[in-house]
Order: structure tokens, then C-alpha cells, then sequence
């Protein structure tokens, strides 16, 4: 595998050196403690370890915060104290001289990678802030294992930002650009409907909407994939919550059902992209809609953009969908 982003470099070297005073950041800074972590153990894709160091490349980039490396915590309490009050979380908070303690969550479903981050200052135990951020995993090594670092900082990055209430955290001038990330919606593909009216003469896109519905939910999961404000719940990992269900063989051409809604829903998908493909006398009209999932298992439509599909082709309907949906995310991003 070659060219590795510069997140999955920085997460490497982290791994190898987590270490205390926050990457250089001034002593002033509050330290956090990690107190406990939790990760899917048969998930060879994802480690405590490597849990960890991206929640300590998170804390480090924020420059609010500084992290204590567990290893420097446990050498810390090793050789400070052997009264057991110190052997408990806020015990051992005090004794490394940390502000506030961290539990991390982190598991993969598919390509969704999930991190929870939970923040209790030592001093307000009752007080705790919660963050939870995603992140679409999208690369793999040599021998098409996936390769889940990266995603696993980004979703960390956004899980502490929204512990910390802090949505533009990792926006400023002092983080390097390839680590920007923000909190974001976590947003799956519905489905896209097809009406032919018989008066007209046929289409082949109307014949075959098994594939080109399919064409279409493959272009708007990978246009989400790079939106800044949207976390995508690629094809494959939407039909995986599906299942779970035992709903088998999903078709991208009928409307998404009430309880698929909820299967989304339980998941955390608030978004929803749908799409309609509808015949007229100058082609077809394309179009696209952004979508808020209702805890009523309905959905409510935020924006929509049409295009003009003007030729019966399969080209005409990705060019369609590539405008419609550049200008669909444009809007949201406004």
C-alpha cells in the first residue's frame, strides 16, 4: 500500500509515543486520565492500544487538554502510593495530578467506525460530558484486510469535540489541515424511485432501475464520503445494520420502509439521502433530497434539488446525479 494519509503516519507514531505534557502543549493545561477502554477484542482491525493512541493524537491536537499515557500513569501510581483509595478512578486521577478522567468506546460495524468518549472532571464527579463521533472507514492493506486507524482518530476527533463542546476544535489555524475534522451527521442512502408514464416512448433506465438504482446509491455514498458536515453509512454497511433485522437482498429502487427507518434510527443515522427518477415528454428529472429521520419513523425533507436527465443513457444519469448532488451538499454546507 502506498501513499498513507498523514493522519495514519501521525497515529503510528502516537502509538509507539503517547506521551505525558501533551505534545509540547504549556503544563496550564488540564490532564486527562484514560480510565478504562473498551474495544470489540475479536475485531483484529482495532486494539486498545490503537484506541488509545488516537484519543491521545485527539486530546494532543485540540490544545485543550494534555494525556497521560496509560503506561505513565501506572508507573506513576507504582511508584507513588500504595494506600488503596489510590488504587480507585479518582484516587488515581489525583495522585497523577489529572483534571479529568476519560472512558473510551470505540467499535466498528462494517466500514462505520464508532467512538465514545466520556469526560468527569475529578473534582465534580457528578458532572460527566459525553461525545460520540463516526468515521466511514476507507482503506485497506496489501492483502484487503481494512486498515481502520485513520477512521478510528477522525472519530475520536469528533466524539472529544463534542464532549468538549467545541465544534470547531479542530478547525483553527494551529491544527494542520489534514487532521481538520468536525462533528457531523451520520447519514445513510434511502431509496430511488422510479415513474415511467406508459404514454412515453420506454426508457432503458426505467428497465433496468435494479442497476442504476444501484449506479445511483454507489455515486451518492461516495459524494458523501467527502462532505465535511456528513458522515456517510456507506451501501455495504447499511445493508449490514439491514440484516441484522433479517432483512435480506434490500433494492435501492423501492422507498425505504418504517422499519428500516428504525433500524437507522437504533444506529444513530439522523440523515437520509433519497432520490426519484420520474419520465416526462424532454427525458427525465432527477431528483435528490436531504432528509431528517423523525423518531416517528418517518422523514422530513430539508432541501431537494432536479436535474434534467435529457438522454436514456447511464452516463446521462451519473452526470445528473454528480450535479444534483454536488449543489445538494453545497446547500448544506451554506
Amino acid at each position: 500500500m502506498t501513499g498513507l494519509p498523514l493522519r495514519y503516519i501521525a497515529l503510528c507514531a502516537a502509538a509507539v509515543l503517547v506521551v505525558d505534557a501533551g505534545y509540547g502543549t504549556a503544563q496550564t493545561l488540564p490532564k486527562i486520565m484514560l480510565a478504562q477502554c473498551s474495544v470489540d477484542t475479536s475485531d483484529k482491525a482495532i486494539s486498545v492500544g490503537k484506541a488509545e493512541a488516537a484519543l491521545a493524537l485527539a486530546v494532543g491536537l485540540s490544545g485543550k487538554a494534555s494525556f497521560i499515557a496509560t503506561a505513565a500513569r501506572d508507573s506513576i501510581l507504582l511508584a507513588a502510593s500504595n494506600r488503596p483509595e489510590d488504587r480507585t478512578v479518582l484516587g488515581a486521577a489525583s495522585v497523577v495530578g489529572a483534571r479529568i478522567v476519560a472512558f473510551l468506546n470505540v467499535r466498528r460495524l462494517h466500514h462505520l467506525v464508532r467512538s465514545e468518549v466520556i469526560l468527569i472532571d475529578a473534582a465534580l464527579p457528578s458532572e460527566q460530558r459525553r461525545g460520540v463521533g463516526y468515521a466511514t472507514l476507507r482503506l485497506h492493506h496489501a492483502d484487503e484486510s481494512v486498515l481502520a486507524d485513520p477512521a478510528m482518530l477522525e472519530a475520536t476527533q469528533r466524539a472529544f469535540a463534542v464532549a468538549m463542546q467545541d465544534s470547531l476544535m479542530y478547525l483553527q489555524d494551529s491544527v494542520d489541515s489534514a487532521f481538520y475534522v468536525r462533528p457531523t451527521h451520520l447519514t445513510a442512502v434511502g431509496g430511488i424511485t422510479f415513474t415511467n408514464d406508459p404514454a412515453l416512448q420506454p426508457w432503458e433506465i426505467f428497465k433496468q432501475k435494479v442497476a442504476v438504482s444501484y449506479d445511483i446509491a454507489q455515486m451518492i455514498a461516495h459524494g458523501l464520503a467527502d462532505a465535511d458536515r456528513y458522515t456517510v453509512v456507506d451501501i455495504e454497511t447499511r445493508d449490514t445494520m439491514y440484516a441484522m433485522l433479517g432483512l435480506h437482498l434490500t433494492e435501492n429502487y423501492n422507498q425505504v420502509s418504517a422499519i428500516e427507518l428504525q433500524q437507522l434510527s437504533r444506529f444513530d443515522v439522523t440523515h437520509l439521502v433519497t432520490g426519484t427518477v420520474q419520465r416526462t415528454e424532454k427525458g427525465a428529472v432527477l431528483t435528490l433530497s436531504l432528509n431528517a429521520i423523525k423518531p416517528d419513523e418517518r422523514y422530513s425533507q430539508i432541501r431537494s434539488i432536479e436535474r434534467l436527465v435529457s438522454a436514456d443513457t447511464k452516463l446521462a444519469v451519473r452526470e445528473a446525479v454528480q450535479d444534483a448532488l454536488t449543489e445538494l451538499l453545497a446547500e448544506a454546507d451554506r
